[in-house]
């Protein structure tokens, strides 16, 4: 057992992680997992954009640093010009410093890109996002179009208020929703079209407030119903009143349904949760066709990795790394790179290979912090580097160490705390995060003055004028949450135009407090070790009777297994084939 530098817990290093560790000659980690993935998270911001002017010209842009960033911020215009390159900020190693104080300062002027985009098409305010069109808030995504406040989202059109959505068209409100068509307030639904206020539902169509259900169509509540009866349904979802009353009854109706230890679709030998096409991993979650891995979040063809955060695409053997990481190959203790093998201690390099401690280079190989060596002269200091982050390690300010082996203490984040995405997963308060030695930006004053409360706005989509457009709508919260609230907010004209094709009434709070629900909506990154709750013919509270015979008969199922439902959670927890017998 290991104790956390950070939390102070006990957690075990695995012989599987022992293994990999020695396979790629580093140390330990002296955090625990959640520790070093909000570590890593403290390095993203997605969503806080703002205005300012780029340092090179002066020109206004649209940038995820805050003024008060540390960072050198250029527009993209200066950014991608041939009038500079990274090296020109080259510096000479000192052993009488902490490396990582050195990376710091290359991090604060090596000049980086006002926002993370590629090869978008009439996209302005995005992050992070990449082959996409007509899109405004998307962050995290590739190849969508025609979509709006949309969260890690890949190859959609036409979806609105989504989270972790993959290949699916028509999608609204939606959480972990995987190749579905006009699918709406509904969560972990695979391969289904025509779904509403639905959840754990799996090549299914026309249902509302389904749960477990697969291969089925026209249902409500899971009971089979005429289409006339559905349509009817429908038309009364159109209600933002009525809405609400059905999210009651069938928050219920789930309490009275056995629930899925974990949430796996084509899955193997795998520990974690929302797993899709997976094989081999431990400790994994929000996943696509991930194999041979340990410890990861939000990752998606990748293989043979451990400790990840947000890789994708063909990376491979790579260690506490973050970022938009496509096309790596042993990549270790970095964030943002791309297309690179052989990189330590790296951030936002591109197509480099065999760098240690380098910033915003492309197309380079054997340099350090910045400055271009011969190989034997890079392979000659590499191993003194090493020694030197042992004698000399990087203290921040709270005493914590981060020798070799450690990936970026969180002071280097270019980020204020509530403005990455770790205030995400990992909420804290203002007085929390500067305890423990994080920055924090002060909360914005309102900028505008709300001209209809949410209260007020009507019920149904059909009758709210095309004035709607010119007005600023309170935040049902009113920035009393801790998700990021804005207050005030708008409705644009493709959200106004998507509402009124498919009857859905206006949100009631901002997109900020929409994005947070949904988050919530999943489970933690922990996992605890529970016995099934089948007791036979039905479950332990009696609330669910069984609908077929189990392999154990009328005996309690012995099973025991790791899920992310807390032992205090209400829901009745089913093992995978006490589950699968049920949902057939």
């Amino acid at each position: 057992m290991s104790t956390c530098q950070n939390c102070h817990t006990n957690f075990p290093i695995t012989q599987r992680e022992a293994d990999f560790h020695a396979r790629l000659s580093v140390p330990a980690p002296t955090w625990c997992f959640e520790c070093r993935l909000q570590r890593k998270m403290m390095f993203r911001n997605y969503q806080n954009l703002s205005r300012q002017k780029c340092l090179k010209c002066g020109k206004e842009i649209i940038s995820m640093f805050s003024e008060q960033s540390p960072v050198t911020v250029w527009c993209s215009d200066c950014f991608v010009s041939d009038t500079w390159e990274a090296q020109d900020f080259a510096l000479e190693v000192d052993f009488s410093r902490p490396f990582l104080s050195q990376v710091r300062e290359l991090m604060q002027t090596v000049p980086q890109q006002h926002l993370n985009q590629k090869q978008n098409e009439n996209s302005p305010w995005n992050n992070h996002q990449s082959q996409s069109k007509n899109c405004y808030m998307n962050f995290g995504g590739i190849a969508n179009e025609d979509g709006a406040y949309n969260h890690w989202s890949g190859f959609t059109a036409n979806c609105l208020d989504n989270y972790a959505l993959l290949n699916s068209q028509v999608c609204y409100e939606t959480n972990l929703v995987t190749e579905c068509y006009q699918t709406f307030f509904s969560h972990f639904v695979f391969n289904s079209h025509e779904v509403y206020f639905s959840e754990n539902c799996f090549n299914s169509s026309n249902i509302i407030g389904c749960f477990n259900l697969k291969s089925k169509s026209y249902h409500i509540i899971n009971q089979p119903v005429a289409p006339d009866e559905f349509r009817q349904e429908l038309k009364k979802l159109r209600s933002y009143a009525y809405q609400q009353e059905f999210k009651q009854r069938f928050c219920a109706f789930k309490l009275t349904q056995p629930y899925p230890a974990v949430h796996h679709v084509a899955t193997t030998d795998s520990t974690g949760d929302y797993l899709v096409r997976s094989h081999n991993n431990v400790n994994i979650f929000t996943a696509v066709e991930v194999q041979n891995c340990t410890n990861a979040f939000s990752v998606g063809f990748i293989k043979d990795c451990m400790d990840m955060f947000s890789s994708s695409l063909g990376t491979e053997l790579c260690y506490e790394y973050g970022g938009d990481g496509q096309k790596c190959y042993k990549v270790l203790f970095s964030f943002d790179c791309e297309q690179s093998q052989d990189l330590f201690y790296s951030y936002h390099c591109f197509n480099c290979s065999d760098c240690f401690g380098c910033v915003g280079l492309k197309n380079k190989q054997y340099c350090i912090l910045n400055k271009q060596y011969s190989k034997e002269e890079y392979q000659a200091l590499l191993p003194k580097l090493k020694q030197h982050m042992g004698n000399l390690p990087y203290t921040d300010a709270k005493g914590r160490v981060y020798p070799f082996g450690e990936f970026f203490p969180g002071e280097l984040s270019s980020f204020p705390y509530n403005d990455s995405i770790a205030q995400d997963f990992y909420p804290l308060t203002a007085e929390q995060a500067q305890t423990q030695g994080m920055r924090w930006r002060p909360e914005k004053s309102a900028q505008y003055t709300p001209t209809v409360q949410a209260t007020n706005l009507p019920d149904q989509i059909d009758q709210v004028p095309d004035s709607i457009l010119k007005e600023i709508i309170a935040c049902e919260h009113e920035g009393t949450c801790s998700d990021h609230c804005t207050r005030v907010f708008p409705i644009i004209p493709m959200e106004l135009e998507f509402l009124r094709t498919y009857g859905m009434p206006l949100p009631h709070l901002c997109p900020n407090c929409r994005h947070i629900r949904r988050v919530k909506q999943k489970n933690s990154m922990k996992l605890w070790e529970r016995a099934c709750q089948c007791a036979g013919t039905t479950s332990q509270s009696k609330a669910y009777q069984n609908q077929v015979a189990h392999d154990h008969r009328a005996s309690a199922c012995p099973r025991v297994f790791s899920t992310t439902y807390a032992p205090e959670r209400l829901e009745m927890i089913y093992c995978q084939e006490c589950y699968q017998a049920e949902v057939v």
